[in-house]
């Protein structure tokens, strides 16, 4: 729990400060250089009171529910935690070379001080919405235990990310930005199988797809997921040593689709 709420925290922290970063550099160039600060930290205060609200909201729907309903509201918020962090990895390993340009394409297109503070604050909210949809399906993981584990990776994962964001901004020869997405695209990947794989597992356990529902192995004898290096890799990546046939056929779609969307493509140049 600690490592998942680390990794999510500090890459999604740390979009969202270098965002903060190259607005307020690009503010820092305009006339009215204060006036701009301003506003975009404006912008910035509402994209986290939005995330804040989606949060409240999350948490409401979990404390009001019961029962049935709220099993499956938590299933469909597991799911769409998964697909918004898939989402996330793809979009990034196509978008973040350029995240820094078009960002500052969108702050000098946007026309007045309150469009700025617009771009700011979507692009704040984006990445705290995600946030707490990540983090809740990473506590939806735990069943609603470990709480200071998520709290303490939340803490740590922020203070990196700051650290990070602060020596990226300044400049670029200190750190090479690239190769920690790079990491980051793999730490995350593996996280988004775990949330896969607590999906199917909440899936079988209403009954959901039984015929699904046998082993297809039983790898317990030599690497058990209740503890140890198998405990780990199963809160962390997904594993189970005893896989369901479910597991396997939605294992093998993901990875396959994941491999075709990030593998190298060559252009064809005409002759």
């Amino acid at each position: 729990m600690f490592l998942n709420a680390f990794i999510i925290t500090w890459r999604e922290s740390l979009e969202a400060l270098l965002v903060v970063g190259i607005l307020l550099a690009w503010a820092n160039t305009r006339e009215d250089a204060a006036r701009y600060r301003r506003v975009v930290l404006a912008g910035v205060a509402g994209g986290v009171l939005c995330a804040i609200l989606v949060a409240a909201g999350a948490m409401l729907a979990r404390e009001t529910l019961s029962g049935d309903a709220l099993d499956i509201f938590q299933i469909v918020l597991l799911f769409a935690a998964w697909g918004l962090l898939t989402q996330m990895i793809l979009w990034m390993h196509s978008n973040a070379k350029s995240m820094g340009n078009e960002l500052r394409e969108r702050a000098r297109s946007a026309g007045n001080a309150w469009g700025v503070a617009l771009v700011a604050g979507l692009a704040v909210a984006r990445e705290g919405i995600e946030t707490v949809m990540f983090l809740f399906g990473a506590f939806l993981q735990a069943r609603g235990q470990a709480w200071l584990e998520l709290a303490g990776g939340m803490v740590a994962g922020l203070g990196l990310a700051c650290l990070v964001a602060a020596v990226g901004v300044r400049g670029s020869r200190y750190l090479r930005l690239g190769w920690l997405f790079r990491a980051s695209e793999v730490l995350l990947l593996a996280i988004a199988s775990a949330m896969l794989a607590t999906g199917i597992d909440r899936v079988l356990g209403r009954d959901w797809l039984t015929m699904l529902a046998d082993p297809m192995w039983d790898a317990g004898a030599w690497l058990d997921d209740t503890h140890g290096l198998g405990g780990i890799l199963a809160s962390f990546a997904g594993y189970r040593a005893q896989p369901s046939w479910l597991w396997g056929i939605c294992y093998v779609i993901y990875l396959a689709f994941i491999a075709w969307r990030l593998w190298p493509r060559r252009e064809v140049v005409a002759k």
